[in-house]
């Protein structure tokens, strides 16, 4: 992110937000990610709600006369998505995205769902933005880590919109040709996002073909989620990926989502817009 600046008479782009720690935090980079994240999971101009969320909370800033402080300004990203995923995107009643960003300042008001795997589980996915906005976390927690994985610090996103089941539908008999089988074939430890070309194209291979031919581990991955399913593939060993595995899979990634976004708690004070 930059901003255009003035310096003996020529103008320059320095970093928007050039805070003392930003060496250390990478504010900026963190607030790319992000947003990133909200444009793929809606690319449409006409669904852009995260933006109108960020411009109003922007000139709110402005017109208060506040300084526009990077640290701030991604505490404010991340409450709006967390909001948009516990107001919209894992309840059965939900709020519109007019009343999250206006009426309740960008903070989550629903209680967390206690029943998240059945709301990500194929076909209840409500948005796309799920997948990326694990991945976020995901990015995220990889930057803390002493020793990170250099495949995840260079992900980027990019538009992708084809949930993808890494073990095939069609081979779901083999997972137990029951109810409970096609359940665990349709989990979200199961699934992941892809580009429409690669899910047409892959559909049908097996979970070691899949990460042979999308060039695990040596190729930067589409979906940092992918990237972990992928790794519990040990020498490509197709076994490896199996109900047992997928479950503990799933059951990591939404404990980091319970985590993440039970730390986003609402307050009735800061909620109230008066605006």
């Amino acid at each position: 992110l930059k901003r255009l600046t003035r310096s003996n008479d020529k103008a320059a782009q320095i970093k928007a937000f050039p805070e003392a720690n930003d060496d250390k935090l990478h504010i900026n980079r963190q607030i790319q990610m992000l947003q990133a994240a909200f444009h793929v999971s809606h690319p449409r101009q006409a669904y852009k709600y995260w933006l109108l969320g960020t411009l109003h909370w922007l000139n709110k800033q402005a017109v208060s006369g506040k300084p526009i402080r990077g640290s701030e300004f991604l505490s404010h990203l991340e409450s709006l998505a967390a909001a948009f995923m516990r107001d919209r995107h894992l309840v059965a009643e939900q709020l519109s995205y007019l009343k999250i960003i206006f009426n309740n300042a960008g903070q989550a008001q629903s209680p967390l769902s206690q029943d998240i795997a059945s709301r990500l589980a194929y076909p209840n996915i409500d948005n796309i933005f799920v997948f990326n906005y694990l991945d976020y976390l995901l990015w995220q927690e990889n930057r803390q880590r002493a020793s990170s994985d250099p495949k995840i610090s260079h992900f980027e996103f990019k538009v992708r919109g084809a949930i993808e089941h890494y073990f095939p539908q069609k081979r779901a008999d083999e997972w137990g040709n029951t109810p409970e089988g096609e359940r665990k074939i349709d989990a979200f430890g199961n699934l992941s996002l892809i580009a429409h070309a690669k899910n047409s194209r892959l559909s049908d291979r097996s979970p070691s073909e899949k990460k042979r031919l999308s060039g695990h581990p040596e190729k930067v991955p589409d979906s940092i989620k992918q990237h972990l399913m992928m790794n519990e593939l040990k020498n490509n060993n197709e076994a490896d990926w199996n109900p047992i595995t997928m479950k503990a899979h799933e059951d990591a990634m939404i404990q980091l989502l319970r985590n993440k976004l039970s730390a986003q708690t609402a307050s009735t004070s800061q909620a109230q817009d008066k605006n």
